[in-house]
């Protein structure tokens, strides 16, 4: 009897998990403070110095239209006590494929199949249920960063699927920022993910964005639908913000639409009622799928995430009352749009620069004006500010975004560069911004200048100079896929001799530039007599045998 406080270990897995590697930059107020906001939670009333909590995705501005429903369900039965379908309760399905056709679709009465819905208990669960669905362990997803920071513990927790970003950020290089869907971004991450031996079974897309707010235009959604199966690949479309949209200028596109509702195989719409039913803690979501084979899949599986009978009783008694269901969603849209307007007017006094958002309870904040440097780890100083101050907020790099910018911006800052321009993309609001530049030169020819093509770390001919000259413009292309065809980078390459210009260019794929730059190196390799360019099977590339050109493929 005295081996009974004898520890007994976890499985393998289990303190795998536990052990996990952390960011660096994480600390344990971040890792614990939901716990303190539980602990200590705000409350004008009985608790004005508690936590204001920013981090989480909750709606409670509509609980007084939506007492009376909750409080009293006209069809509460004992049936309800008793086991249900699985996947569902029929009628409260059926209340869902009304919702998609009447308020989200806005297609025709009987165009969505209620046997193609599966309803669960939230859309974490259910989306685990797709990545065991749709992907082996080991296989990876690409997801738009910045991104909900959870998908990734939901991805990798149980199902051991990884998450690829691809950047959506586009930056003018003068702290403008927006974002848009640029399959450039998901080559390379498709590219990466390959490199390292994996497999991409899936792309995951928030639409409205989680965190961002944006909408995605229907030609962003069909060109990723595009992708995805020319790749023959699924498309998980993230739409439970379907309702919460608030812009005057924009509407949100589901992806059923975009595909006049033939979403096939590979296109999947998960929802729920947690953001724009302003009911989180009701557990209530649901798939969308004409996949016959994954709907029968998650069905089998559903009894580990039934969504309970009261809660769909309930949910199906505000569905189908329709009068109270417009009204709702009316109301609930104008209240988050009155809260988005008083809060950028808060922000706008206080000079905090913010990216707009046109739906969702999301506000991205540039707190740049805080920081004594752009660091991440200047970043979580600010954090630790408002913590103390008891306000929680999401730090930027929880987003999983593209940090490199912030790591070349720094590096030009030290270096007393004061002239930096950064883009992600030839194009600004499909202006050509290489073209504008190319238009911009002034400077008269040196006479020492030479034709240079460079590629990360290039061994480059030296000027017949003696005095090295520093260049007056130094031009970086990398990885823009294939816009490294577009026939204004073939124009500068070929004005660029008359200028103190270099002009380095990296890529993943060698076939991925213009058939001029392909040219231009091996000019380089062989304009003078007995010279030649050598390839190497590996991919080396040689001006004669001992000159390696040093080109990323």
């Amino acid at each position: 009897m005295e081996n009974y406080l004898v520890e007994i270990p976890l499985s393998n897995r289990a303190r795998r998990e536990m052990k996990r590697e952390k960011s660096p930059l994480s600390n344990e107020r971040l890792d614990g403070m939901f716990g303190a906001f539980f602990a200590d939670k705000h409350d004008f009333d009985t608790n004005p110095n508690g936590f204001m909590n920013f981090c989480i995705a909750e709606n409670t501005l509509c609980y007084d239209l939506l007492r009376g429903k909750l409080e009293c369900d006209p069809n509460i039965k004992q049936s309800l006590t008793q086991y249900s379908e699985f996947g569902g309760i029929n009628t409260f399905r059926q209340a869902i494929a009304n919702l998609l056709e009447h308020k989200i679709f806005r297609c025709e009465s009987g165009d969505v199949d209620p046997k193609q819905i599966i309803v669960g208990s939230g859309c974490t669960s259910l989306l685990e249920a797709l990545f065991y669905g749709l992907c082996d362990s080991g296989d990876s997803i690409i997801i738009p960063s910045p991104m909900y920071p959870s998908f990734v513990h939901d991805a990798r927790m149980r199902a051991n699927v990884k998450i690829e970003p691809a950047s959506m950020t586009i930056d003018d290089g003068l702290g403008n920022i927006r974002f848009a869907l640029r399959m450039d971004k998901f080559d390379e991450a498709w590219k990466k993910v390959e490199a390292e031996g994996g497999k991409v079974k899936a792309v995951l897309l928030c639409n409205p964005n989680n965190p961002t707010g944006q909408l995605f235009s229907s030609d962003e959604l069909l060109e990723l639908i595009e992708w995805c199966r020319v790749r023959q690949i699924h498309l998980i479309s993230d739409e439970i913000y379907a309702l919460s949209t608030f812009s005057t200028s924009n509407h949100f596109v589901s992806a059923y639409n975009v595909v006049n509702g033939r979403m096939g195989d590979n296109i999947h719409i998960i929802s729920g009622f947690s953001k724009d039913f302003c009911l989180n803690g009701y557990r209530a979501g649901y798939i969308y799928s004409q996949n016959n084979n994954l709907v029968n899949y998650i069905k089998q599986i559903s009894p580990f995430f039934t969504c309970s009978n009261a809660v769909q009783s309930i949910l199906t008694n505000i569905l189908t009352d329709k009068p109270f269901l417009s009204s709702f969603i009316h109301s609930n849209q104008a209240r988050l749009k009155s809260a988005y307007t008083k809060t950028i007017c808060y922000l706008k006094e206080a000079g905090i620069p913010y990216v707009e958002s046109q739906g969702g309870m999301f506000l991205l904040l540039d707190m740049r004006c805080c920081m004594a440097e752009i660091t991440f780890e200047e970043e979580m100083r600010v954090w630790d500010a408002l913590y103390d101050a008891k306000v929680l907020v999401n730090p930027g790099w929880t987003f999983h975004n593209d940090h490199s910018w912030l790591e070349i911006q720094k590096d030009v800052d030290k270096r007393g560069i004061l002239t930096f321009m950064a883009f992600t993309s030839i194009y600004d609001n499909k202006a050509n911004v290489l073209e504008a530049f190319i238009q911009s030169l002034q400077v008269k020819p040196k006479e020492n200048s030479r034709s240079l093509i460079l590629t990360n770390n290039t061994v480059a001919e030296k000027s017949s100079s003696k005095k090295e000259v520093a260049p007056d413009y130094l031009i970086i292309f990398d990885d823009l896929s294939n816009e490294l065809k577009d026939p204004s980078i073939t124009k500068l390459m070929k004005i660029q001799r008359h200028f103190s210009t270099k002009i380095i260019i990296s890529t993943q794929s060698w076939t991925d530039s213009s058939s001029h730059i392909r040219k231009e190196i091996y000019s380089f390799s062989t304009k003078e007599k007995y010279h030649f360019l050598y390839t190497i099977r590996n991919g080396d590339y040689r001006k004669d045998f001992n000159l390696q050109l040093e080109i990323k493929i």
